[in-house]
């Protein structure tokens, strides 16, 4: 009996190489997980695919993947597929299988993009590899430069998460011929007001991978201001090794409140950051630039107050609960001490955007296609 459902092919290339999992694999994963709660099984199915034969055999998968839905199912040939969906950053994208797949099925494409900072910030990014580890003889961004046209030259649909996104494609002034959608991201989970735990003093964590444009030494910075003045408060980072920080790192293995009042934890699964987020009382987005900036909304999520750099991408969140700081260390360590005794102000049901919500609006657009 001939099978009619329409095959939405999800690339997992970035799942399968990633070795840690990072924004950008956590959004995918996330979004998989609720595609089947969007997408009736009468008329879909929904596999995954890979760019890179050589890498199907899936070895040293992170656990956490494994809660995917979607990548734990049989890889397919994308030649198979009606929909192509890349959610993630694929560097090893067949531009000339795709467009003939394009000509000769009518294959529709939808890309996803998280950010174009290689290009607006190329000094924050180390030079590329490929999705199978070769190097590219190609600065980060003029790599990335050909790369993001390529995408939207096979595109029919863009989803940017942010207006931010979308102002700094239209800054480039390129002639685009894929329809854009700006679908902002959300909390991996629903909302959960007054989860603080039972602990002395004030406490704040900053979850962010270890990275140049992220802020960590302005924070640090600012809690040293803090703790000059007595301040009883603890500051616990989050967050893997980067790039291009030793310098950092070897401020933060020796300083003299490390492990009293200053903490680095790496390599945590979700339920060793929820303690974390459980026993604080603000969260930061510090970042210097972002797509989005995931680590917003889940600390509001968990019902903490947070403190974000004033930049045009978190300004175009309202929630209660979000402060804003414009300046260096100073700014930022008075504006720690005014939230500080402010009160956490009641959320309404569903007020904090959350990745279902995020997954609806994809899988509507997958129907529209």
């Amino acid at each position: 009996m001939k099978n009619n459902k329409i095959k939405i092919g999800v690339d997992v290339t970035g799942l399968i190489i990633s070795n840690q999992v990072t924004g950008i694999e956590r959004v995918m994963v996330e979004t998989n997980k609720h595609l089947f709660d969007f997408l009736d099984p009468q008329v879909y199915e929904i596999h995954p695919f890979t760019t890179v034969p050589e890498i199907k055999s899936r070895v040293h998968i992170h656990p956490y993947l494994l809660s995917d839905p979607v990548f734990t199912k049989p890889l397919i040939d994308f030649n198979e597929c009606d929909i192509l969906f890349f959610g993630g950053i694929n560097l090893s994208i067949p531009l000339k299988e795709l467009f003939n797949l394009k000509q000769k099925k009518r294959t529709k494409i939808v890309v996803i993009i998280h950010d174009i900072l290689p290009l607006t910030h190329p000094e924050w990014f180390s030079d590329p590899v490929t999705s199978n580890g070769r190097s590219i003889k190609l600065s980060g961004k003029n790599y990335f430069h050909i790369y993001l046209q390529a995408m939207f030259a096979i595109s029919d649909q863009v989803i940017l998460v942010s207006d931010q996104v979308k102002n700094d494609i239209n800054l480039l002034g390129w002639n685009l011929k894929p329809k854009f959608a700006v679908v902002p991201l959300g909390a991996f989970n629903s909302q959960i007001e007054g989860i603080k735990s039972s602990t002395s003093g004030l406490n704040c964590v900053y979850v962010a991978t270890i990275a140049p444009r992220k802020g960590h030494q302005e924070l640090l910075d600012a809690f040293e201001l803090l703790w000059e003045e007595n301040f009883e408060i603890t500051l616990t980072l989050v967050g893997n090794r980067g790039w291009e920080v030793e310098g950092l790192l070897n401020k933060i293995e020796s300083h003299p409140m490390k492990n009293k009042k200053f903490f680095w934890k790496s390599n945590l699964v979700d339920s060793q950051v929820h303690e974390i987020y459980a026993a604080s009382d603000i969260a930061f987005m510090v970042s210097e630039g972002e797509g989005f900036g995931l680590p917003l909304e889940e600390g509001l999520s968990k019902g903490l107050k947070v403190i974000a750099r004033d930049i045009p991408v978190f300004r175009e969140r309202n929630y209660p609960n979000l402060y804003f700081f414009s300046g260096g260390a100073q700014e930022l360590s008075d504006k720690i001490k005014e939230v500080l005794v402010l009160p956490t102000k009641p959320l309404k049901p569903n007020e904090i955007r959350t990745m279902a919500s995020f997954a609806n609006d994809v899988a509507q657009i997958i129907k529209l296609l």
